[in-house]
């Protein structure tokens, strides 16, 4: 691994980071596949409260999309290797 890979590695553990453990329960289910719907009853809160969630992840992650966002969780080897 280069330099620039592991700048660009530790800036995504740093976004990661700043996520609230709601948002990182919601990246987990989204980088899985999970719809909303789904999302939403595995939480115990409305389709909105995801789409909201959704959102925070993809602004905090600086995420255009949602095939960019899976890259990153797989470029640092996955969430549950980051601690809060």
């Amino acid at each position: 691994m280069n330099r620039r890979e592991i700048r660009q590695r530790d800036r995504i553990v740093e976004r990661l980071r700043t996520l609230t453990s709601r948002e990182r329960e919601v990246l987990e289910m989204v980088i899985s596949g999970k719809p909303n719907k789904v999302m939403a009853a595995d939480l115990g809160i409305n389709q909105r409260s995801i789409e909201f969630y959704r959102q925070r992840v993809m602004e905090k992650m600086q995420a255009e999309s949602l095939a960019q966002l899976v890259r990153m969780t797989m470029e640092i080897g996955g969430i549950g290797k980051v601690t809060p």
